[in-house]
């Protein structure tokens, strides 16, 4: 997975680390409205044959001159031409979002999600997550991490059970879109929290 930014430099030079492919910026005035954005932001025309739609890049391992250095692209796993412009078209619709990462999964997403948390954290998640992120939480991340997750039903939650699920320490709410309870509880999730009187800088991220 290779980070998008917007309006940064693009890093392209061909003295790459292995594993690290850059970040590859959108051109300064392509940030008119969400319809321009969607079918341009991405999208550049093939420098080779000017074909203005990307095309399907199949390959799964790319030429390199020497150990690290490449034209940008070593191995699809790592990143290749079609995840990057997808990427960029992501943080570019997020209107002022400078980064978008595209995972295989919704698993490897969590995984990396909570690892970027590091040790001991606590984290507030709906009781209804999918099994496999259920255990990630409590037999992998816990173990390997000290992950400690609270599961609250918040269907039937009241604002006090919410206030009390947090701690010093909580830095994620875990609130999946494909979860049963309602996405409008976010805001009663966020203002039990807010009026709880924490200090913003451990504001907790709702993910």
């Amino acid at each position: 997975m290779t980070p998008a930014v917007l309006n940064g430099e693009a890093s392209t030079s061909a003295a790459h680390t292995n594993g690290a492919n850059g970040v590859h910026p959108l051109k300064k005035g392509t940030l008119d409205g969400f319809g321009t954005r969607a079918i341009h932001a991405g999208s550049e025309a093939n420098e080779e044959t000017g074909a203005v739609i990307p095309p399907i890049s199949l390959s799964t391992t790319y030429k390199q001159d020497g150990i690290g250095k490449h034209k940008g692209f070593e191995y699809s796993r790592s990143g290749n031409p079609n995840r990057n412009a997808f990427e960029t078209t992501l943080a570019a619709l997020e209107s002022g979002g400078a980064y978008a990462l595209a995972f295989s999964s919704g698993s490897a997403t969590t995984a990396t999600v909570l690892q970027s948390l590091g040790p001991d954290a606590h984290i507030i998640s709906v009781n209804d997550v999918y099994g496999g992120t259920f255990r990630y939480m409590t037999r992998v991340a816990s173990e390997n991490q000290g992950l400690e997750t609270t599961f609250v039903d918040l269907e039937n939650a009241d604002d006090d059970t919410i206030r009390a699920a947090f701690r010093p320490n909580t830095k994620v709410c875990f609130l999946p879109s494909g979860s049963s309870q309602p996405v409008p509880l976010t805001r009663t999730l966020l203002r039990s929290h807010s009026s709880s009187g924490s200090s913003p800088r451990r504001t907790p991220r709702c993910a």
